[in-house]
């Protein structure tokens, strides 16, 4: 099933805070990708990922970089649907609630 978006956007969110390998307190940005059609949102869910280098450091990262994030709503836009199983409907006190966090 397709849903028809009228506009898509991307951009810095919230930061993620976490504990990094030298027991100091880390973030990293967020990117967010949200699907405007009238007076409804969609926000593609965005999560993290941790990888290791070959020296055991531990990297945590978006599993959406805000580059990906903008070629998705560029997509989108071009595209003129988002498919709605991989995107969350939000109310606009949902975002804002989101970026203050």
């Amino acid at each position: 099933m397709k849903q028809t978006i009228d506009s898509a956007e991307a951009f810095e969110g919230p930061a993620y805070h976490f504990t990094g390998d030298d027991g100091y307190p880390a973030a990293i940005i967020m990117p967010v990708v949200l699907a405007h059609f009238q007076d409804k949102m969609w926000q593609l869910p965005n999560g993290v990922r941790t990888t290791e280098d070959d020296d055991g450091f531990v990297r945590v990262l978006p599993r959406i970089s805000l580059f990906k994030a903008k070629e998705i709503a560029k997509k989108c836009v071009e595209n003129g649907f988002i498919n709605p199983e991989h995107w969350v409907q939000v109310s606009k006190q949902d975002i804002e609630d989101y970026l203050r966090a």
